[in-house]
C-alpha cells in the first residue's frame, strides 16, 4: 500500500509543535546568508577598487621639442618623470598626464574566487541550518517517551553540530559550489556564443546547462539526506550519503510518494498564506477595510505595494515551511531506519508513534481466523508444521488469502500438540507483544511479519527486516574484506560480520597456533567473493557478529548456488544441514541466505556440509545434479514469494509437486503458485496425520 495518508505531516507537525523554538531558529540562517552577501559585496567593492592610475607622456609633437627617447602616448612614472633628460630644444609643452586606472591582472581571478567563496558560504549556511534541525527532529524521534525531550534540543544539536561536523558541511557544501561554479561558467560561455549563430555549439550548449542544473538538483537531494544521516549516526559524509541513498532506493516507491505529497501540501500552505495577506493588503489599500487608529494615505495606484507585500510573503513563508519540510524529511528517514533495524521487541522497540504503527501496520483478525485454525477446517486460513524442537507452528498463509497485505503471519506455540477443544482463543485471552499493539477490539500487528506466540503471548517479527544475529546461529555468507588477522563476512545483517583467523581450520585439520605465516597465507585461505557457510560465536557490543568455522561442517562453498531470502522465512531448529532425498545438499542459513549443493555422502557432525579446501581437485558437476539444483532453487523461491516457512519438508515437497514443469515453467507466475498451493496443502495433510 503507497503511503499517501497524512501520518507523516501530522508526526511532523506534532515535532514542530513541540520543539517551537526551531519556528524561529529559520532567521539564524538568514542572517548568516545576509552576512556572507554583504561580506561578499564588499570584498567585491573592495577588489574593484583595487587599480593602479596609468600616466602617459603628451605634449611631444611640438616641433621645437626634440626628444628621441621618448614619444607621444608612453607610459610614465609621475615621479620620476623629467622632461629635460636627453631632450633639446623648447619642450615646455611635455608633461606626463593621468590616462585611467588599470585592474591588474590578479584581481580578477580574485573576483572569481569570491564569487566560488560567495556560493561556498551560502550552501554552507544553509546547510548548517538543515543539520541542526535535522539533529533536533532525529532527537525527538529516537526519543521513547516524548516527554523526556530536553527543552534545549535546538541548543544542543546546534551545539553538536558546530563541535562535529563543520567538515562534513564544509564538503558537502563544496561539492554544491563547484556545481553551481560550474553552471554560472557555462551561463557566461553561453552568452558570449550567443552572437554567433551555430546551431551545433546551441545544442552543446543547452545540453550541458540542463545537465549541470539537473545534476545541481540531484547533489541538493543527496546532500539533504546525508545531512539527516550524520545527525542520526554521526558518521562522515560520503558513508551518510551512501547509506541514505541505500535506505531511500530500497523504499523508492514510499519516497516518490510521500516526497511529492509534501511538495504538494507544502505549496499549498504556502499558496494559501500568500493568498490571504496579499488579499487582506488589497482590501485595506482599497479603503474596504478599516484598521482602528490607523489613518493611511490614499493610493492612486496601489498594486505596486500589493505586489511587494506577495513577494515579501511568499519569501517569508518558504523561511518558515522549511522548517516543516525538514522535519518531514527527517522522520521519514528515521522512520525507514526504525523499520530496518527494531522489529518491537522489548529488546528493540519501535521508536514510531502509534498511528503511524496503525498505518503501516496488518491486521492479524486473530479472533475469527485463530479458531478456523482450531477446528482444522480444510478451507481455514491457517496450516500447520511441527517443528523438531517439540514445538508447533501455525502459519496463516498468504496464498489466496483475503487478509491485509496478503502476508504470511506464524504463530510458535510452546505446547507439543494442538487441540481445538482447548485452544479455542480470543484476543482477550492473548495480550499483545511486541510488534502489536490494540486497535479497539483487535489486536493489530504494527509491521508486515511472522507472529510468534509463546504461551499467551503473542508477538510479530517483521518479513522485511535484516538478519539479526543470535549465538548458535548457521550462516552463509561471503567474504568481502580481507584484514590483518581476520576476514570481514557479509551475512546479510546490518554490520559485517568478523571472521578471525584462530576461528578457522587449517589446511588438513592441523591444530597449531597460528603464525605470522598463517597471517602472510590468509588469502590463500579465503579471498573477497568466497563463500562459506560458518556458525555465531559471539555477538559484539556494536552489534556485529563473530563467526568460527572450527567445526568441519563449515568451510569454504562451492559448485552449488545461493539463494537469498528474508531471515524471518527460515525456521529455526537444531539442525540447518540437510541431504535431501531428491540428491542435493542444502543449508538454510539463519540470516536468509540458503546454500544448495550436490549431495554429502557424510551426514552429522563430521559431514563437510559444503566445506572443501582443494577446489581445483573437485570433478565438474554433472547435468542431472545441476538440475536438480536448479529445480531446488526456483522451487524455494517460489515458497519465498509467497512467503512460506522454509524447512526440509517444505523444500522437499515443493520440489516433488515441481515434477509435473520444466525447470523454465517454475519462473512463471501460475506454476510457481500452483506449487505453493500444493506444497501448503501437503503440509496441511502432514499436520493432519
Amino acid at each position: 500500500m503507497l503511503d499517501t495518508d497524512p501520518s507523516h505531516s501530522v508526526v511532523s507537525l506534532r515535532s514542530v509543535g513541540s520543539i517551537t523554538s526551531t519556528l524561529i531558529f529559520p532567521l539564524v540562517p538568514w542572517v548568516l546568508e545576509c552576512g556572507v552577501v554583504a561580506y561578499s559585496i564588499a570584498t567585491a567593492l573592495y577588489l574593484a577598487s583595487c587599480s593602479d592610475p596609468v600616466y602617459k607622456i603628451t605634449g611631444v609633437t611640438n616641433t621645437s621639442c626634440v626628444c628621441p627617447e621618448i614619444k607621444d602616448g608612453d607610459i610614465c612614472d609621475l615621479n620620476i618623470f623629467n622632461v629635460t633628460t636627453n631632450c633639446t630644444g623648447t619642450c615646455i609643452g611635455v608633461s606626463c598626464q593621468f590616462f585611467r586606472y588599470q585592474t591588474p591582472r590578479t584581481i580578477d581571478y580574485l573576483h572569481a574566487v569570491n564569487i566560488f567563496g560567495f556560493f561556498w558560504g551560502l550552501f554552507f549556511v544553509s546547510a548548517l541550518g538543515e543539520m541542526i534541525l535535522a539533529a533536533t527532529f532525529a532527537t525527538w524521534y529516537w526519543t521513547f517517551h516524548k516527554s523526556n525531550v530536553p527543552f534545549f534540543t535546538l541548543t544542543i544539536s546546534a551545539g553538536r553540530t558546530l563541535r562535529y561536523h563543520l567538515g562534513t558541511l564544509a564538503f558537502g557544501s563544496l561539492i554544491l559550489a563547484i556545481c553551481r561554479i560550474i553552471r554560472v561558467i557555462l551561463e557566461y560561455v553561453n552568452h558570449k556564443l550567443s552572437k554567433y549563430d551555430n546551431m551545433f555549439v546551441k545544442a552543446v550548449m543547452c545540453c550541458l546547462r540542463c545537465f549541470f542544473w539537473c545534476l545541481e538538483k540531484f547533489i541538493k537531494f543527496i546532500n539533504r539526506n546525508a545531512y539527516i544521516m550524520c545527525a542520526i549516526h554521526g558518521k562522515n559524509f560520503c558513508r551518510s550519503a551512501k547509506d541514505a541513498f541505500n535506505l531511500l532506493m530500497r523504499n523508492v516507491v514510499r519516497v516518490f510518494v510521500v516526497d511529492k505529497v509534501t511538495d504538494f501540501l507544502l505549496f499549498l500552505g504556502k499558496l494559501m498564506i500568500t493568498a490571504g495577506v496579499v488579499a487582506l493588503a488589497f482590501f485595506v489599500f482599497d479603503g474596504q477595510v478599516i484598521i482602528p487608529e490607523t489613518k493611511l494615505p490614499t493610493l492612486n495606484y496601489y498594486l505596486l505595494p500589493v505586489i511587494i507585500i506577495a513577494v515579501g510573503t511568499y519569501f517569508i513563508a518558504c523561511l518558515f515551511f522549511n522548517v516543516y519540510a525538514m522535519a518531514v524529511d527527517t522522520l521519514f528517514l528515521c522512520f525507514l531506519e526504525d523499520c530496518e533495524r527494531n522489529d518491537g521487541s522489548l529488546e528493540k522497540p519501535y521508536f514510531m508513534s502509534k498511528s503511524l504503527m496503525k498505518h503501516h501496520s496488518v491486521r492479524l483478525a486473530f479472533t475469527s481466523k485463530v479458531t478456523d485454525l482450531c477446528s482444522k477446517n480444510n478451507e481455514a486460513m491457517a496450516t500447520g508444521s511441527s517443528g523438531s524442537d517439540g514445538s508447533s507452528t501455525l502459519t496463516l498463509p498468504a496464498l489466496g488469502s483475503s487478509g491485509p497485505s496478503s502476508s504470511t503471519l506464524s504463530v510458535v506455540s510452546s505446547s507439543s500438540s494442538f487441540k481445538s477443544s482447548t485452544r479455542s482463543i480470543s484476543f482477550q485471552l492473548f495480550p499483545g507483544g511486541h510488534g502489536t499493539y490494540m486497535d479497539e477490539s483487535a489486536l493489530t500487528a504494527s509491521v508486515s511479519g511472522v507472529v510468534e506466540q509463546v504461551n499467551k503471548l503473542i508477538s510479530v517479527k517483521p518479513i522485511k527486516t535484516r538478519y539479526n544475529g543470535e549465538i548458535g546461529d548457521v550462516v552463509v555468507g561471503r567474504i568481502t574484506e580481507v584484514q590483518q588477522k581476520r576476514w570481514k563476512v557479509d551475512t546479510n545483517s546490518r554490520l559485517d560480520s568478523v571472521l578471525l583467523l584462530s576461528s578457522v581450520n587449517l589446511p588438513g585439520g592441523e591444530l597449531r597456533k597460528r603464525s605470522a605465516e598463517d597471517e602472510q597465507m590468509m588469502r590463500n585461505y579465503l579471498q573477497e567473493g568466497d563463500l562459506i557457510s560458518a556458525e555465531v560465536q559471539k555477538i559484539f557490543d556494536e552489534g556485529s557478529l563473530s563467526l568460527y568455522t572450527r567445526s568441519l561442517r563449515y568451510g569454504k562453498l562451492s559448485q552449488g548456488v545461493l539463494v537469498k531470502v528474508f531471515p524471518s522465512l527460515v525456521k529455526r531448529r537444531k539442525n540447518h544441514f540437510y541431504n535431501l532425498p531428491c540428491g542435493a545438499s542444502v543449508i538454510l542459513g539463519n540470516n536468509g541466505f540458503i546454500w544448495i549443493s550436490s549431495a554429502n555422502t557424510v551426514e552429522g557432525e563430521e559431514g563437510s556440509g559444503g566445506f572443501t579446501q582443494n577446489l581445483e581437485e573437485q570433478e565438474p558437476i554433472a547435468r542431472p545434479e545441476r538440475e536438480v539444483i536448479t529445480r531446488l532453487r526456483n522451487c524455494i523461491l517460489a515458497l519465498a514469494s509467497c512467503k512460506m516457512m522454509l524447512h526440509d519438508s517444505s523444500i522437499q515437497y515443493a520440489y516433488e509437486e515441481s515434477q509435473k514443469y520444466t525447470i523454465s515453467e517454475l519462473l512463471l507466475p501460475e506454476p510457481l503458485l500452483d506449487v505453493s498451493i500444493l506444497t501448503q496443502h501437503r503440509l496441511h495433510q502432514m499436520e493432519d496425520d
